[in-house]
């Protein structure tokens, strides 16, 4: 009997060529990434970041302005009178908290990062590790929110066979 090739290993033998560039199709070599840290440009003096220094500025005035009101009112609306408060209102007030903490606690921070100080953090680690979470806590809660008045607005049957109970009801 013939002795036959038992390689148990699942890694093939592949030696790769030690000019690994000269198998490309074209001229690429990777020292265009090896400039050291001191000669990069410095962004925050062209035209473009001035440029887009304005426009996030604009963009962050106008959400904390739209989002920061609009949300203030319909919170206070909801608190105000007890005929609004439904489930569907309930669940657009939690994503209308949501935002409206993002408004007023993170935009104001993401304005002084962008605008004021041109990438410059100057609150320390625990205040931007504090609007990082917060920001990305707003995320989950806002598509959670949404997902929720979905499901609740897409219940089949329920629209013909009850009214809508008050949030009061729900509790009680």
């Amino acid at each position: 009997m013939a002795t036959q090739n038992r390689n148990t290993s699942f890694v093939p033998n592949f030696n790769p060529p030690q000019d690994h560039a000269s198998l490309l199709p074209f001229n690429f070599s990777y020292g265009d990434y090896d400039l050291p840290l001191d000669e990069d440009e410095d962004v925050t003096k062209t035209r473009t970041f001035f440029a887009a220094k304005i426009v996030i500025g604009v963009a962050l005035a106008g959400i904390m302005l739209v989002c920061g009101i609009g949300n203030f009112v319909f919170i206070a609306a909801l608190a105000r009178y007890k005929k609004l408060r439904n489930l569907t209102n309930l669940l657009i007030a939690n994503l209308a908290i949501s935002d409206f903490l993002v408004a007023i606690i993170c935009c104001p921070f993401e304005m002084d990062y962008y605008v004021v100080r041109q990438l410059s953090w100057e609150h320390g680690h625990v205040l931007c590790a504090a609007i990082n979470y917060l920001r990305t806590v707003s995320l989950y809660v806002s598509t959670n929110a949404l997902l929720a008045i979905a499901v609740d607005s897409f219940r089949p049957g329920c629209h013909h066979q009850r009214p809508w109970r008050s949030a009061s009801q729900l509790f009680d």
